[in-house]
């Protein structure tokens, strides 16, 4: 009886999982006309990639590329509402399970101290979103049970540093707590056999 409880919970966990979507995210931050080209590419490819996946694409930018097709949902963003606004969008298209890939691409800012890397951030056309307010607008808008990635490649420099080992430190705890939660649980029933 209680084999037949922990396979059918296994089963639902795993046709969640099967029918879960990807739906992906560029926020594009200022930058200047020397540099323009090489922000533009790394969004290319982001996008490209994606959509030859067949997975959705929001794409948020202070400009608008030719590559920013009608097959890219596209939102002009200059001020941190305007993230907010694009993350409400994704929201729209979410169900528990699914998982969202953010790419963050533009000139960034950092912190004079160290010590508080969740200061650095995006400099938008006329706004400067830092590591904390996109930390929040995700909590606030992306559904709990959604995974999430985070791309960073020039931008949080320094602060995504920290965040990454915290992050880490805190996977880690949660692997080892589930970890012992399953063994408990199999103990109390009886074991894999009954």
């Amino acid at each position: 009886m209680n084999t037949a409880r922990i396979l059918f919970f296994l089963i639902l966990i795993f046709s969640s999982v099967l029918n879960a979507k990807t739906i992906n995210v560029v926020i594009q931050g200022m930058v200047d006309q020397p540099n323009i080209n090489e922000f533009g590419k790394g969004a290319f490819h982001f996008i490209r990639r994606a959509q030859a996946k067949g997975e959705k694409v929001y794409f948020g930018s202070p400009m608008k590329y030719r590559f920013a097709d009608d097959k890219v949902n596209f939102q002009y963003i200059k001020k941190n509402k305007d993230v907010k606004k694009l993350l409400q969008a994704v929201r729209k298209d979410l169900k528990d399970g699914d998982q969202v890939n953010i790419f963050i691409n533009g000139h960034g800012f950092s912190t004079d101290n160290e010590r508080e890397p969740e200061n650095t951030g995006l400099v938008l056309s006329g706004d400067k979103l830092t590591h904390d307010k996109l930390g929040d607008m995700i909590w606030d808008q992306i559904p709990f049970f959604t995974s999430v990635k985070m791309i960073a490649p020039y931008c949080f420099s320094g602060g995504i540093r920290a965040s990454i080992w915290t992050d880490c430190a805190q996977a880690c705890v949660m692997f080892l707590a589930m970890s012992i939660l399953l063994i408990i649980s199999l103990a109390y029933m009886g074991g894999i056999g009954n």
